[in-house]
């Protein structure tokens, strides 16, 4: 990883208020900890992990529900570094953009997610001098990171062979269900997620129309425009 980068990882960590070595929920956190930040998640094409927008005001990620769980919290954290650290106010996220601006994005979400501190914490606290696939994916479960983006950096760190690359690629979800894991991470959005938002946009919507600024009609388009048609039509 960038030396920059690392200590970017590092220092947000801290300002979050987690060490090196805690998994973080990086959803709740995000939600939390950066300003009127909205989340909205929709079906987009296979090669697109998201996007991004920022103003004065307000900063907005797009999330691909049609990716995993793990993808999808790659996604949020790849964008977190362009709302943060890049100047632009827009940013897309596709998989086959080599650009050092997405290197960099996609470097600083592995390490938000499992700093390399715990990577190799985990490694001494299991005993894991060569992994196997179960210690994959007590890892990656652990840190909930995306199953392919963790390869690529065991690989890159040369702690798996290429052959074992390929050979840990396969039938994961199969595997970490015979391990009694939860398999939510591999899997794409369910259909009551597929189009779903989450963020400032709700509660900023409710309060303008507590105050009277908007009318109820406008409260349910604005909610509807984000799919909350669930909570469109609440008191």
């Amino acid at each position: 990883m960038d030396r920059l980068t690392q200590i970017k990882v590092v220092e947000l960590r801290k300002k979050w208020g987690f060490d090196c070595y805690t998994p973080i929920n990086l959803l709740q956190t995000a939600i939390d900890k950066i300003d009127n930040l909205t989340l909205i998640w929709m079906p987009l094409k296979e090669n697109f992990g998201g996007c991004c927008y920022k103003n004065e005001n307000n900063s907005l990620i797009l999330i691909n529900s049609n990716n995993s769980k793990g993808r999808q919290n790659f996604t949020i954290a790849h964008e977190i570094y362009h709302l943060l650290y890049d100047g632009k106010n827009f940013g897309m996220c596709e998989f086959n953009n080599k650009s050092r601006d997405e290197n960099l994005a996609n470097e600083f979400a592995s390490g938000l997610l499992m700093p390399e501190y715990a990577l190799y914490d985990f490694m001494s606290i299991n005993n894991i001098e060569k992994w196997s696939i179960d210690d994959i994916i007590r890892c990656e479960q652990y840190y909930q990171i995306d199953h392919n983006v963790f390869l690529d950096r065991l690989k890159s760190d040369n702690l798996i062979t290429d052959e074992e690359f390929l050979e840990f690629k396969k039938d994961i979800v199969k595997k970490a269900t015979l391990m009694g894991y939860d398999v939510d991470l591999y899997l794409k959005s369910d259909e009551k997620h597929e189009f779903f938002s989450l963020g400032k946009i709700i509660p900023l919507t409710e309060k303008i129309y507590c105050d009277e600024k908007i009318s109820k009609g406008k409260k349910r388009d604005i909610l509807s425009s984000v799919f909350r048609q669930d909570i469109s039509f609440m008191n």
